[in-house]
Protein backbone atom coordinates (compact mmCIF):
# COMPACT_ATOMS: atom_id res chain seq x y z
CA UNK A 1 0.00 0.00 0.00
CA UNK A 2 0.88 3.45 -0.80
CA UNK A 3 2.25 5.63 2.45
CA UNK A 4 -0.16 8.89 3.17
CA UNK A 5 1.64 11.87 4.96
CA UNK A 6 -0.22 12.34 8.76
CA UNK A 7 -2.26 14.99 7.29
CA UNK A 8 -3.55 12.15 4.49
CA UNK A 9 -3.95 9.47 7.61
CA UNK A 10 -7.54 10.96 7.99
CA UNK A 11 -9.32 10.98 11.28
CA UNK A 12 -12.38 8.65 10.10
CA UNK A 13 -9.31 5.85 9.67
CA UNK A 14 -7.77 6.98 12.92
CA UNK A 15 -11.65 6.74 14.63
CA UNK A 16 -12.17 3.14 13.17
CA UNK A 17 -9.21 1.85 14.36
CA UNK A 18 -9.68 3.10 18.11
CA UNK A 19 -13.08 1.93 17.71
CA UNK A 20 -12.28 -1.33 17.21
CA UNK A 21 -9.64 -1.54 19.93
CA UNK A 22 -12.18 0.25 22.28
CA UNK A 23 -14.83 -2.10 21.84
CA UNK A 24 -11.44 -4.93 21.07
CA UNK A 25 -13.27 -5.68 18.31
CA UNK A 26 -10.53 -8.04 16.55
CA UNK A 27 -12.57 -8.55 13.19
CA UNK A 28 -13.16 -4.36 12.84
CA UNK A 29 -9.52 -4.25 13.79
CA UNK A 30 -8.02 -6.66 11.39
CA UNK A 31 -9.95 -5.50 8.72
CA UNK A 32 -9.16 -1.77 9.47
CA UNK A 33 -4.87 -2.62 9.75
CA UNK A 34 -5.30 -4.28 6.35
CA UNK A 35 -6.11 -1.13 4.96
CA UNK A 36 -3.74 0.83 6.39
CA UNK A 37 0.12 1.68 4.89
CA UNK A 38 2.95 0.56 7.19
CA UNK A 39 4.13 3.68 7.83
CA UNK A 40 1.30 5.64 9.42
CA UNK A 41 2.83 4.78 13.37
CA UNK A 42 1.06 7.93 14.71
CA UNK A 43 -2.49 6.04 14.29
CA UNK A 44 -1.00 2.69 15.74
CA UNK A 45 1.03 4.60 18.62
CA UNK A 46 -2.85 6.28 19.59
CA UNK A 47 -4.53 2.48 19.31
CA UNK A 48 -1.83 1.08 21.73
CA UNK A 49 -2.55 4.05 23.66
CA UNK A 50 -6.18 3.07 24.13
CA UNK A 51 -5.94 -0.69 24.63
CA UNK A 52 -3.12 0.03 27.42
CA UNK A 53 -5.92 2.28 29.53
CA UNK A 54 -9.05 0.10 28.75
CA UNK A 55 -6.67 -3.41 29.28
CA UNK A 56 -7.27 -4.55 25.21
CA UNK A 57 -5.11 -7.52 25.22
CA UNK A 58 -5.95 -9.08 22.83
CA UNK A 59 -6.08 -5.92 20.94
CA UNK A 60 -2.80 -5.01 22.02
CA UNK A 61 -1.17 -8.59 20.61
CA UNK A 62 -2.84 -7.79 17.25
CA UNK A 63 -1.36 -4.24 17.23
CA UNK A 64 2.44 -5.24 18.26
CA UNK A 65 2.31 -8.03 15.66
CA UNK A 66 1.43 -5.41 12.98
CA UNK A 67 3.60 -2.33 14.33
CA UNK A 68 6.71 -4.25 14.74
CA UNK A 69 9.43 -3.68 17.80
CA UNK A 70 9.13 0.25 17.53
CA UNK A 71 5.36 -0.58 18.13
CA UNK A 72 6.46 -3.03 20.87
CA UNK A 73 8.88 -0.32 22.85
CA UNK A 74 6.54 2.28 23.13
CA UNK A 75 3.99 -0.14 24.27
CA UNK A 76 6.27 -0.68 27.44
CA UNK A 77 7.26 2.40 27.71
CA UNK A 78 3.42 4.37 28.14
CA UNK A 79 2.81 1.24 30.21
CA UNK A 80 5.38 2.01 32.72
CA UNK A 81 4.97 5.65 32.62
CA UNK A 82 1.56 5.34 33.28
CA UNK A 83 2.16 2.68 35.81
CA UNK A 84 0.00 0.35 34.48
CA UNK A 85 1.55 -2.74 35.74
CA UNK A 86 -0.99 -6.02 34.53
CA UNK A 87 -0.30 -4.41 31.11
CA UNK A 88 3.78 -3.84 31.91
CA UNK A 89 3.45 -7.70 32.85
CA UNK A 90 1.82 -9.04 29.98
CA UNK A 91 4.45 -6.82 27.62
CA UNK A 92 7.39 -8.71 29.47
CA UNK A 93 6.36 -12.38 29.44
CA UNK A 94 5.24 -12.08 25.99
CA UNK A 95 8.00 -10.10 24.44
CA UNK A 96 10.99 -10.30 26.29
CA UNK A 97 10.50 -14.08 27.55
CA UNK A 98 13.12 -13.32 30.75
CA UNK A 99 15.36 -11.38 28.72
CA UNK A 100 14.54 -7.35 29.12
CA UNK A 101 18.04 -5.91 28.41
CA UNK A 102 18.69 -7.80 25.48
CA UNK A 103 15.22 -7.47 23.61
CA UNK A 104 14.59 -3.52 24.42
CA UNK A 105 17.80 -2.06 24.91
CA UNK A 106 18.18 1.46 26.27
CA UNK A 107 13.64 1.41 26.00
CA UNK A 108 13.52 -0.56 29.24
CA UNK A 109 16.02 2.29 30.83
CA UNK A 110 13.48 5.01 29.31
CA UNK A 111 10.58 2.70 31.21
CA UNK A 112 12.01 2.65 34.05
CA UNK A 113 13.23 6.53 34.11
CA UNK A 114 9.55 6.98 33.45
CA UNK A 115 7.90 5.33 35.91
CA UNK A 116 10.21 6.30 38.80
CA UNK A 117 10.28 10.01 37.96
CA UNK A 118 5.78 9.49 37.79
CA UNK A 119 6.36 7.58 41.41
CA UNK A 120 5.40 4.11 40.14
CA UNK A 121 7.49 2.17 42.67
CA UNK A 122 5.52 -1.59 41.70
CA UNK A 123 6.31 -0.72 37.85
CA UNK A 124 10.29 0.22 38.54
CA UNK A 125 10.57 -3.12 40.66
CA UNK A 126 9.05 -5.45 38.39
CA UNK A 127 11.42 -3.62 35.82
CA UNK A 128 14.54 -4.53 38.10
CA UNK A 129 12.90 -7.85 38.57
CA UNK A 130 12.87 -8.70 34.96
CA UNK A 131 16.82 -7.14 34.53
CA UNK A 132 16.71 -3.87 34.21
CA UNK A 133 20.54 -2.62 34.97
CA UNK A 134 20.36 0.28 37.50
CA UNK A 135 23.38 1.44 37.80
CA UNK A 136 23.00 4.50 35.30
CA UNK A 137 20.79 6.41 37.46
CA UNK A 138 23.03 8.52 39.22
CA UNK A 139 22.92 10.77 42.62
CA UNK A 140 21.59 14.03 40.67
CA UNK A 141 18.13 12.31 39.63
CA UNK A 142 17.88 10.18 42.59
CA UNK A 143 17.69 13.76 44.56
CA UNK A 144 15.16 14.76 41.92
CA UNK A 145 13.19 12.04 42.88
CA UNK A 146 13.60 12.74 46.68
CA UNK A 147 12.43 16.31 45.98
CA UNK A 148 9.20 14.88 44.17
CA UNK A 149 8.29 12.69 48.00
CA UNK A 150 9.18 9.47 45.69
CA UNK A 151 11.33 7.96 48.46
CA UNK A 152 10.11 4.21 48.16
CA UNK A 153 11.51 4.82 44.06
CA UNK A 154 15.04 5.77 44.93
CA UNK A 155 14.73 3.11 48.26
CA UNK A 156 14.25 0.36 45.17
CA UNK A 157 16.70 1.96 42.87
CA UNK A 158 19.47 2.38 45.41
CA UNK A 159 19.00 -1.27 46.74
CA UNK A 160 19.28 -2.34 43.10
CA UNK A 161 22.89 -0.65 42.53
CA UNK A 162 21.44 2.82 41.63
CA UNK A 163 24.47 5.02 42.41
CA UNK A 164 24.16 7.43 45.10
CA UNK A 165 24.77 11.14 45.38
CA UNK A 166 28.21 11.79 46.71
CA UNK A 167 29.31 15.71 47.79
CA UNK A 168 32.71 15.05 47.78
CA UNK A 169 32.84 13.23 44.60
CA UNK A 170 30.93 16.00 42.73
CA UNK A 171 33.30 18.39 43.97
CA UNK A 172 36.27 16.88 43.51
CA UNK A 173 34.92 16.31 39.99
CA UNK A 174 34.38 19.79 39.56
CA UNK A 175 37.31 20.75 40.89
CA UNK A 176 39.10 18.66 38.60
CA UNK A 177 37.58 20.04 35.74
CA UNK A 178 37.94 23.74 36.51
CA UNK A 179 41.87 22.97 36.32
CA UNK A 180 41.45 21.49 33.18
CA UNK A 181 39.44 24.28 31.70
CA UNK A 182 42.08 26.55 32.87
CA UNK A 183 44.97 24.40 31.50
CA UNK A 184 43.23 24.16 28.07
CA UNK A 185 42.83 28.48 28.40
CA UNK A 186 46.41 28.46 28.90
CA UNK A 187 47.23 26.14 26.17
CA UNK A 188 44.35 28.27 23.75
CA UNK A 189 46.61 31.39 24.50
CA UNK A 190 50.09 30.02 24.24
CA UNK A 191 49.01 28.54 20.43
CA UNK A 192 47.05 31.79 19.33
CA UNK A 193 50.25 34.45 20.39
CA UNK A 194 52.68 32.24 18.30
Amino acid sequence: MIHRTASECDLEDQRKLIEAVAKEDLTALRNTLDQKCEKCKHELREAVSVSLSNGKYDALEILLERGGNDLRKFALVRAAERGNLPMLDHLLRSDMRGDIRGAMGDHTYNATWKAAYKGHVHVVKTLIDAGQDVTRFDGNFLRRLRKKGHHEVVNALLEAGATKYDRERDAKYAEQNKLLYEAMDWLRKRITVR
